[in-house]
């Protein structure tokens, strides 16, 4: 959220509720991919490193450079 300030109210925070929409369609989506991770023993440590290559992908597509 973000401080949104209000001469009657002060300040309070807004939610956007998008965006915890959205993290909540991702923990589903995640919850099912990390389920299948574990039963074909894909470590921890890997998960990580897949998911850091995966959005670092993204971040370049994101700044101009090709995928």
């Amino acid at each position: 959220g973000y401080l949104q300030l209000d001469r009657r109210h002060g300040a309070i925070v807004a939610v956007d509720v998008d965006e915890i929409k959205a993290r909540m369609e991702l923990a589903q989506t995640m919850d099912l991919i990390l389920a299948q991770a574990i039963c074909k023993n894909v470590s921890r440590e890997d998960v990580h490193k897949l998911v850091d290559e995966i959005y670092n992908q993204y971040e370049g597509y994101r700044n101009g450079e090709s995928l």
